[in-house]
């Protein structure tokens, strides 16, 4: 448990509890599940480690695949907006594109909008073309008051290429919002630009995240020491939250309402008289989740997040199961890379003891999502005796992952056993969440 005092957050040790595998399945549970409602969804997370549910955070930003655009071609930008910034505005619109039913890119976006060179079955054209005219000045009831034209994503065209149209008959692509204000033009400016929209990972850009918003906070426990009522309950009550604190309406008493509603603002702490009356602890073994979709059901992206850390531990795994790993990585090696949820991943050992007890693994194309969750599993291990990880340089898309094994066990062996517990881990937290989802 951690307390709010007035410095910071204390530390209150518990007994710590031995984790296994087994032990997790019996007692993990998601409860809470909200409906979605404003593509907005909310659930508690119990017993699980804030590895997993940072892993499971980071994925829903970064590695959940959407479409958006990704290369605008301007020929004509005469508003105050420069065409970089504008560009900037036109690629952060959501777009209504399922990105289960389109391939990544395979080659380098082209350098013009000629059709011969797009391919339809990964690509999406846009128009984006607008003038401000006297006519329009003159006609739209809305330009006495704004003296200019204001452009919206509506004016995104979606220009079908070849098969398209039949393919996407039922669902048009185009702007998830059509009210989203881009621009405005004065008399005699005006834009032209074709837009082409790909599918990606936020991780490569904030464009291509699905969600909004994507956090989690520890559940708020509260406790009253003492009776509190009288003017002193009202001061408590302002101190925190709307819905925390109750007055009794008979006693006027102060109860603890709801605590989940508490945003640690630790205001309490400012009237001395309270000090000793109230103590704020923050559950760390139950996480309260919340997911803000931009357009797609926020359950289904949750799905998909764990499917991204269930294939990484299978890809994984079976680089493990080969013969030939182990052998030592020198740079300037050829090492053959392979496309794992839409980016170049590749495992290597950079160095490793004669006995083969203690290895360096060289994980491209991974962050701190697997580091923190995989070193979890890996020291749950009665064989390991040491595990840490780094991200070598900041410009680096890399981790080093050390692992020391006791003589029994080579670091290897060591690596693929913190995989498979963290595979069947999400797999367990996965089918969990179905169960949830189809009670809603």
């Amino acid at each position: 448990m951690f307390e709010y005092v007035e410095h910071g957050i204390l530390e209150r040790p518990e007994e710590e509890e031995k984790w296994d595998l087994d032990k997790f399945k019996k007692i993990f549970r998601v409860e809470n599940v909200s409906k979605p409602e404003s593509l907005t969804l909310e659930f508690d997370m119990l017993n699980v480690d804030c590895s997993f549910a940072n892993a499971l955070r980071r994925m829903l930003i970064a590695e959940v695949p959407s479409v958006a655009i990704d290369r605008i071609y301007m020929y004509q930008n005469t508003s105050v907006i420069s065409d970089e910034t504008l560009s900037l505005r036109i690629a952060l619109i959501p777009l209504n594109i399922d990105p289960s039913q389109v391939p990544f890119p395979q080659q380098p976006l082209p350098a013009d909008d000629a059709v011969a060179s797009l391919d339809a079955s990964s690509h999406f054209l846009f128009d984006f073309s607008e003038k401000c005219t006297k006519d329009f000045l003159k006609n739209d009831p809305t330009a006495a008051t704004n003296k200019s034209r204001w452009i919206y994503s509506s004016s995104l065209k979606w220009l079908p290429l070849p098969g398209q149209e039949e393919r996407y008959s039922e669902c048009k692509p185009g702007p998830v919002n059509e009210k989203i204000l881009i621009n405005k033009l004065v008399l005699g400016t005006e834009l032209e630009a074709k837009c082409l929209a790909v599918k990606g990972l936020g991780r490569d850009h904030a464009k291509f995240q699905p969600v909004s918003a994507c956090y989690y906070k520890f559940h708020p426990r509260i406790t009253l020491n003492e009776r509190v009522e009288g003017q002193m309950a009202e001061t408590l009550k302002s101190s925190f939250a709307d819905g925390v604190i109750e007055i009794e309406p008979v006693t006027g008493v102060a109860k603890v309402a709801n605590p989940r509603l508490d945003n640690g603002s630790r205001e309490h702490m400012r009237h001395p008289e309270l000090k000793s009356s109230v103590k704020v602890f923050v559950d760390p073994k139950q996480c309260i989740f919340t997911v803000e979709s931009v357009a797609r059901p926020p359950e289904k992206l949750l799905i998909e997040a764990f499917g991204v850390m269930l294939e990484k531990c299978q890809h994984f795994l079976a680089v493990t199961d080969k013969c030939e790993f182990g052998g030592m990585f020198k740079d300037g090696d050829d090492v053959s890379s392979s496309l794992v949820c839409g980016r170049l991943v590749s495992l290597q050992v950079l160095a490793m003891s004669t006995d083969g007890s203690r290895a360096t693994f060289r994980f491209d194309g991974e962050d701190h999502t697997l580091g923190a969750a995989l070193r979890f599993c890996i020291l749950r291990n009665k064989d390991a005796k040491f595990c840490g990880y780094c991200v070598p340089h900041p410009l680096e898309d890399c981790i080093h992952l050390e692992v020391h094994a006791k003589r029994d066990l080579s670091a290897v062996e060591l690596l693929k056993s913190g995989l498979k517990t963290l595979q069947a881990a999400f797999e367990h937290m996965r089918n969990c969440f179905d169960i949830s989802f189809s009670q809603l």
